[in-house]
């Protein structure tokens, strides 16, 4: 599903003053990742590490300045519409959503533009409203909503129109310990298990992402330093201490 290889990607920095020149910031560099259907892989890291440059990336919005790669065959370069289709993306500081407007509406709105024949939304809107547990206030206006009820409206926008694979950045923040699991499980059980989708699903917590994830990968600088399922979350802490250290090469491991 997932195949990304030696992926670059540097920003230019604008300063304050208009006379200076911008400063570059690399975000990935050479970062390699795979990912099947049938696979929750959680990505976790530091802040700046490159985790959310990388579901961008894949996302389509970002393009890479080098390296490879694709998403269920389509080429990761070209953005094209199948590639956009393939794709469901949440991140954790969700901002496109038309405050003024429903639940419902904004979700009406999403699948008009994902092509989902009106009937058929609607059915599918009801449905997620349930799975997510925010049939209750589906209709109303959005700026109403607490942030775990808009983190949950935005997990159902984005398995609205069934992709194949869903991008999750920090999918439960804001979001209670009873509405965690229930995302936790609708991913783990339903999404990948049930349908043999992929969700690659980035986080901070470490024992989130030992609970969701049936692999983990560990990003530090912009690269894919260890990628396998570690038997505690004290092991990755142990490995995240190691790179603050500057033992990157003792935590290193080739990405599977």
């Amino acid at each position: 599903m997932i195949a990304l290889e030696n992926i670059s990607k540097t920003y230019r920095i604008p300063q304050i003053n208009p006379f200076r020149r911008s400063v570059p910031s690399q975000a990935l560099a050479g970062a390699t990742l795979t990912a099947s259907r049938g696979e929750t892989l959680a990505l976790v890291g530091r802040n700046g590490a490159g985790k959310s440059t990388l579901m961008k990336i894949l996302a389509g919005v970002v393009s890479p300045d080098s390296g490879t790669g694709t998403v269920d065959g389509c080429d990761i370069y070209r953005h094209s519409p199948a590639l956009k289709m393939k794709i469901g993306l949440m991140t954790g500081d969700e901002r496109s959503f038309y405050w003024r407007l429903s639940a419902r509406e904004n979700l009406k709105l999403f699948g008009a533009l994902h092509n989902i024949p009106p009937r058929e939304l609607s059915a599918r809107i009801d449905e997620a409203m349930e799975t997510f547990g925010i049939a209750d206030a589906a209709d109303r206006p959005m700026r109403t909503l607490s942030s775990g009820m808009k983190q949950r409206a935005a997990l159902a926008r984005a398995t609205l129109h069934r992709p194949a694979l869903l991008l999750l950045d920090e999918p439960n923040k804001g979001a209670d310990p009873v509405s965690a699991e229930r995302n936790a499980a609708f991913i783990r059980d339903e999404f990948v298990a049930r349908c043999g989708g992929c969700a690659l699903v980035a986080t901070h917590n470490l024992d989130e992402a030992l609970a969701i994830g049936s692999r983990v990968a560990l990003m530090e600088k912009g690269a894919v330093v260890f990628s396998g399922k570690p038997e505690s979350a004290e092991t990755l802490r142990e490995m995240m201490r190691r790179l603050e250290r500057g033992g990157a090469a003792d935590a290193r491991t080739t990405p599977s």
